[in-house]
């Protein structure tokens, strides 16, 4: 029953960030002010269940608040039209296949008229590898951190047969998309220095299978271990689609659950069981490797889930 009422709580959060539409920075000072309000109840040894199950429910509005909902006007003034010039930053890894990347880029100038204008908004980009870009670094040619000037046409997400994209999008935070657009390097190294060291560990690890292991056994340990796919021979996917087994290739919650079990076991060899502090480790260990693996929904999902294991 606790974990239904504080499901309930967290999804009531999420249906009142929806509706309300509430600032990140007030969400933020309520959600620590209720954090002091449990702790001053469970040291007066008062019950603080209704303080708890409050804020999970801050909680579920600022998941909304922070990461999801629909996109404001963002880049929607310039949709259809023609040729732009627009510079942003490469927010997410890119998912690269052969010599086409998808990425998300952080508009925040277009050039409109003569001059640059500033402007504010997240477009999904889908770009081929240019001459330059080879020329100028390694693969992967575009990474987290990359600030880019792009030409082409800004749009609007278009709408699939039985798939509704522009809603698939929105729920990211994204409302445009641009479609092969001539693309320049102009900076690297723009955005979380935290983020970049972990995009470079995964780079180097990708890189040292590469060397140690032939092909095609280096792609899939890549796919298999860092959740990167970008060589998997289009022959060896086809055959894991074929068996039924292609959700081997993504990492998912069988990995985190082999991290946080072996993270659990060497936490209580090397420190014991006393006090709860050997729960840290496996933790830290499992939420670092989510970020190396990419984040993604399944991998999230996963860690959340050990995060309550945990906890429990």
């Amino acid at each position: 029953m606790t974990l239904l009422a504080i499901s309930a709580a967290f999804v009531g959060g999420v249906y009142t960030g929806l509706r309300l539409h509430l600032p990140v920075s007030a969400l933020l000072v309520f959600a620590l002010a209720v954090a002091l309000l449990v702790v001053l109840l469970h040291s007066l040894k008062r019950g603080a269940a209704p303080a708890v199950l409050l804020m999970f429910l801050v909680l579920g509005a600022l998941r909304v608040a922070s990461f999801g909902g629909e996109p404001g006007p963002g880049l929607a003034p310039y949709h259809d039209l023609g040729v732009l010039d627009v510079q942003g930053v490469v927010v997410a890894d890119p998912e690269a296949s052969r010599t086409v990347a998808r990425l998300r880029l952080a508009v925040d100038r277009v050039r409109a008229g003569n001059g640059w204008v500033e402007a504010s908004g997240d477009v999904w980009v889908t770009l081929r590898e240019t001459a330059g870009l080879v020329q100028e670094r390694d693969s992967p040619y575009v990474r987290y951190g990359d600030r880019l000037l792009l030409s082409g046409a800004i749009e609007a997400p278009p709408e699939l047969d039985g798939f509704d994209y522009p809603a698939y999008l929105a729920r990211q935070g994204i409302g445009s998309v641009m479609s092969f657009p001539r693309v320049t390097l102009l900076e690297e190294g723009e955005g979380s220095a935290f983020l970049l060291r972990i995009h470079g560990l995964r780079r180097a690890l990708a890189d040292a299978l590469s060397r140690a292991v032939p092909e095609p056994q280096a792609a899939l340990g890549q796919a298999l271990l860092l959740g990167i796919r970008d060589d998997l021979p289009d022959a060896l996917v086809d055959r894991f689609r074929e068996t039924g087994t292609s959700h081997l290739l993504a990492i998912s919650g069988l990995h985190l659950g082999f991290i946080l079990g072996l993270g659990l076991a060497a936490s209580q060899w090397v420190f014991g069981r006393r006090g709860q502090y050997y729960l840290i480790a496996p933790l830290v260990l499992m939420w670092l490797y989510a970020l190396l693996a990419g984040m993604s929904p399944s991998v999230v999902r996963a860690a959340i889930m050990g995060t309550v294991y945990l906890a429990a």
